[in-house]
């Protein structure tokens, strides 16, 4: 009799325990970060007060969502309306958030697979009363619907490039002469044509603002070249190279110990304009537009 009444007992006791709600696994999760650095990571932010909260009716598993109904008043992040419903589970233990209806609260969440909006517990939601660091450091925020302000990048305004004081022109063979800006450009060599090409002695390059020469290596048979822009040119005998850029270019000559280079390359490297009067045999160059 006994015996038979043990082995009932423990029929009844299994059958009770298939019967009880399964537990879901154990919340387990990291603090949550800074203000900042959570609605960085969460897909929504807002704050607003609870109008209802659905639970399942019928409870499986303590992970079972319940659904929380909210009357939105600011929002940081996210599309969401003045209403707005989120998912919890129906447990601490499975990092379900408990809300109250009637109360404010902050509310940071993820959207799921599925597209519902989740809220757990490891987050840094909370009442509303508690949430002073969050609202001081999120701002004023947006109200539901409308859209985030734009920030205007700031204006910064282009260098002015300052023309060469006038001084006399240089005539090169063949009557032609170089103007900066409508300015002619004193050279203490005359400019010279090779194949088509007009050259100009290499310091003349300074005479665009913000070049400089860096010099001529003689080894290599180069000049360098750069402006403040950070654009380098390095002119050889072997071909032009430019630094973040491909320009084609005739090479550097040298004539009775002067280095001599392409007009025409130094002042398109450098956004200038390039244009030819053949009235008066007159290159003209002109600074980028402002």
């Amino acid at each position: 009799m006994k015996k038979w009444m043990s082995a009932c007992m423990a029929v009844a006791f299994v059958f009770t325990l298939l019967l009880m709600p399964q537990q879901a696994d154990a919340c387990s999760c990291m603090p949550p970060s800074g203000p900042a650095e959570e609605m960085e990571k969460k897909e929504f932010v807002f704050s607003g007060t609870v109008t209802e909260i659905v639970e399942p009716a019928e409870i499986q598993s303590s992970g079972d969502p319940v659904a929380v109904h909210f009357d939105v008043d600011t929002v940081w992040k996210g599309e969401i309306g003045a209403q707005t419903e989120v998912s919890t589970p129906f447990s601490s233990a499975t990092c379900g958030f408990y809300f109250e209806v009637g109360q404010a609260y902050i509310v940071y969440g993820s959207v799921t697979e599925e597209g519902t909006q989740q809220v757990v517990l490891c987050s840094r939601t909370a009442p509303l009363e508690q949430a002073t660091e969050d609202l001081s450091v999120l701002g004023e925020g947006v109200k539901p619907g409308e859209e985030p302000p734009v920030e205007e990048p700031p204006v910064t305004e282009p260098p002015v490039v300052q023309p060469p004081v006038a001084q006399p022109t240089a005539v090169a063979n063949g009557g032609i002469s170089i103007h900066i800006n409508g300015q002619p450009l004193a050279l203490d060599v005359a400019p010279m044509i090779s194949n088509g090409v007009t050259y100009v002695p290499v310091r003349a390059a300074e005479a665009f603002a913000g070049v400089q020469i860096e010099g001529w290596d003689s080894q290599t048979k180069s000049v360098t070249i750069r402006h403040e822009s950070g654009l380098v040119l390095t002119l050889r005998a072997g071909g032009p190279t430019v630094q973040d850029q491909s320009l084609a270019a005739g090479e550097p000559v040298i004539v009775d110990g002067r280095v001599m280079v392409p007009v025409r390359f130094i002042a398109e490297s450098f956004g200038w304009t390039v244009g030819w009067d053949a009235a008066t045999k007159t290159v003209k160059l002109d600074s980028p537009a402002q």
